[in-house]
């Protein structure tokens, strides 16, 4: 005779497996909706930042590029940078296919989140599923190819969450022994995710976790992890970048930034409107009381929600804002950042915070479905109300996709929502210049100087389109003033360099090609501009040494080995070798 405890666990693998079409038919409509509203990025191009990563990037098809990926990069996101490594051996250059993986990532780590919220026994994760999958604000993450190595560490963080939990729900240490290196994957895909050891610790106040012993020596390699990564991740940041060209914020300026932004990231996931690649850079002033009070409402919310934290609501909040503030903290402005010279802020910095709302949401709207809307009257209206949301996020999404179809309409949005992107103006004259448009990039960079006089991207870039379109005495001039605002800016320099070189001033252009050096010394370009000014006065050896100390840096690139065979062919020829007309410089 069947026991009564054999016939119901047949009876739960017999609902599970009535279930399961049920799941995938729910999985394909948050795959279908996903793929659809991100299908005019899908057709996209190549975006601003991809040329560094991808595109032009000698590492992606130098023969031991794969190693210096691990090794030499100052940008370190090693995990991401090989996965574009294989794309590029896998389908070339063809910018829908990275479209397509980040896409593919995105949906993994939405149904991954509808996952995570079944194992903790909580309602509402297919919901949570779909908004996460079509919400707009994580547009910038999905449509930016850069971005991969937001989604991929998403993907890598929310697989980490996955073990631990098993974990913590079984013991079995085989899982903890996983969750170790799938973080470690995390970060080798981008240092953002530096707060999941926080975030593992925060977990144990939910309610399934406090009945199980805990010990906390298991979180060490986490926080060991953590610390290696983001110590390096500054010192590789600082080495590169330099000193910052602005005043660094003082730590009262800091404060109020990281008062603030919770509060604007969480406007944008509530009222998604007027996105933006750039959002205007908020002016900060400690002595205003009113700056003081964003940071002054976010602690008394989180004080009044600890204090009421024995009810289930207050407590689900509490935490669900606590691991929003902590995922944010990497960016708050504590620590300076390149992107922080254009914006405090940006969509792509809250991908993994906001999973903490989206969660919270979704079991709020469940507990609402089953308490308020249980008969079949309500149950239809709210169903209603949950399509009318989702339909709402995917058409703003599909319409925000579109704007990264290419840097043309990206940095024209950008330039329509925030007139003062100073960025938008640089990066767009430069677009029209790299097409051989150096009219309407002289144009369009001339009016973002009328909005900011002083800046020196802009300069930067107007000098070179100058050069380009045959007017360099023009160009020197802008450039000079470049200068003055910032003496080291080694891309004026070596622009400044070509522009002296265009009108025959070699002398000056090797002076101010090695200042471009001595100002960021791992710089290609200036390196290889120096060797071809050498060569063309006939400094044949020096030119050579120089080159060798570029491949130094770059082993393999392809013009600076062409540059340095046709020297090594003139040298032994004494045809005293004159570069001038190879092919362009490096970009």
């Amino acid at each position: 005779m069947v026991g009564e405890e054999t016939l119901a666990r047949a009876g739960g693998r017999r609902r599970r497996l009535t279930a399961r079409p049920g799941l995938w038919l729910k999985g394909g409509v948050v795959a279908l909706l996903t793929f659809a509203a991100y299908g005019p990025a899908l057709r996209g191009e190549f975006l601003w930042d991809d040329d560094h990563h991808l595109t032009r990037n000698p590492h992606m098809t130098s023969p031991g590029g794969l190693v210096r990926l691990w090794t030499s990069e100052a940008f370190y996101y090693p995990l991401a940078s090989t996965t574009f490594w294989l794309g590029r051996r896998l389908w070339g250059l063809q910018a829908p296919a990275f479209h397509a993986l980040n896409v593919v990532l995105h949906l993994l780590n939405a149904l991954l989140i509808w996952r995570l919220m079944t194992r903790l026994g909580w309602r509402g994760g297919w919901l949570a599923a779909l908004i996460f999958a079509l919400h707009p604000v994580h547009v910038q993450s999905v449509a930016w190819i850069t971005e991969l190595k937001n989604v991929q560490s998403g993907c890598f963080y929310l697989l980490t969450l996955h073990a631990w939990v098993a974990f913590r729900a079984s013991g079995r240490t085989p899982w903890l022994w996983a969750s170790v290196p799938l973080f470690a994957l995390a970060l080798a895909s981008k240092t953002s995710t530096v707060m999941l050891p926080v975030v593992l610790v925060l977990m144990e106040a939910l309610p399934s976790f406090r009945s199980a012993p805990l010990r906390w020596r298991w979180f060490l390699p986490f926080f060991l992890l953590s610390a290696l990564a983001g110590g390096a991740t500054l010192a590789l940041h600082a080495r590169e970048l330099g000193p910052p060209r602005e005043v660094v914020d003082t730590w009262s300026e800091r404060l109020i930034v990281a008062g603030r932004a919770p509060w604007f990231y969480l406007s944008r996931l509530a009222w998604p409107a007027k996105l933006t690649f750039v959002y205007p850079r908020w002016e900060i002033d400690p002595a205003s009381v009113t700056s003081w009070l964003p940071l002054a409402s976010m602690a008394a919310l989180l004080a009044v929600l600890g204090l009421g934290r024995r009810r289930p609501l207050a407590s689900g909040l509490m935490i669900a804002l606590t691991y929003f503030v902590l995922s944010l903290f990497p960016v708050l402005g504590f620590f300076q950042m390149y992107y922080a010279r254009y914006s405090r802020v940006a969509d792509h910095w809250q991908y993994l915070a906001a999973m903490g709302p989206t969660v919270g949401i979704a079991v709020l709207a469940a507990h609402a479905r089953v308490r308020w809307f249980a008969d079949a009257l309500r149950g239809r209206a709210f169903a209603s109300i949950s399509a009318a949301v989702v339909g709402g996020l995917w058409l703003l999404t599909f319409r925000q996709a579109a704007v990264y179809r290419n840097e043309e309409t990206l940095w024209l949005d950008t330039i329509a929502k925030n007139p003062s992107a100073t960025i938008a103006y640089a990066n767009l004259g430069a677009y029209y210049a790299d097409r051989g448009e150096t009219g309407r990039a002289v144009e369009i960079i001339s009016r973002g100087i009328e909005t900011a006089p002083g800046d020196v991207d802009l300069r930067n870039n107007l000098g070179a389109a100058l050069t380009q379109a045959g007017q360099p005495e023009a160009a020197i001039e802008h450039l000079r003033v470049a200068l003055l605002s910032d003496p080291r800016n080694a891309e004026a320099l070596n622009n400044l360099g070509l522009a002296l070189e265009a009108i025959g001033r070699l002398d000056e252009a090797i002076e101010t090609f090695r200042g471009a050096i001595e100002a960021h010394p791992s710089a290609i370009e200036p390196r290889n501009n120096l060797a071809r000014s050498l060569a063309a006065i006939g400094r044949a050896e020096e030119a050579r040494q120089e080159l060798h100390r570029a491949l130094r840096l770059a082993p393999d690139h392809p013009t600076l080995t062409d540059n340095l065979s046709r020297i090594n062919r003139a040298m032994k020829n004494d045809e005293g070798p004159r570069l001038r007309d190879h092919e362009p410089p490096l970009d």
